[in-house]
């Protein structure tokens, strides 16, 4: 059993490496915070900046509570 999974894990290992080499980008996408932070001074809703974006709802929300935080750390750092 154990020798079954070590050629599992250099078959999954060598896709992963394969799909690299071509090109194929791994790991989650980079959402740009400012986008969406730009969107909801826009006046757009989080629905709306969610299809536009094409992120769900729920990381619309995360993004732009950690977008205002990120924006007031740097308006007070100015001082």
């Amino acid at each position: 059993m154990v020798q079954r999974v070590g050629i599992i894990a250099e078959r999954v290992k060598g896709g992963l490496r394969k799909a690299k080499a071509n090109g194929k980008q791994l790991g989650r996408p980079n959402i740009d915070i400012n986008e969406v932070v730009k969107c909801k001074e826009n006046g757009m809703s989080i629905r709306e900046i969610a299809k536009e974006l094409g992120l769900s709802r729920d990381k619309v929300e995360r993004t732009l509570k950690l977008g205002v935080s990120k924006t007031i750390e740097s308006c007070t750092s100015l001082y």
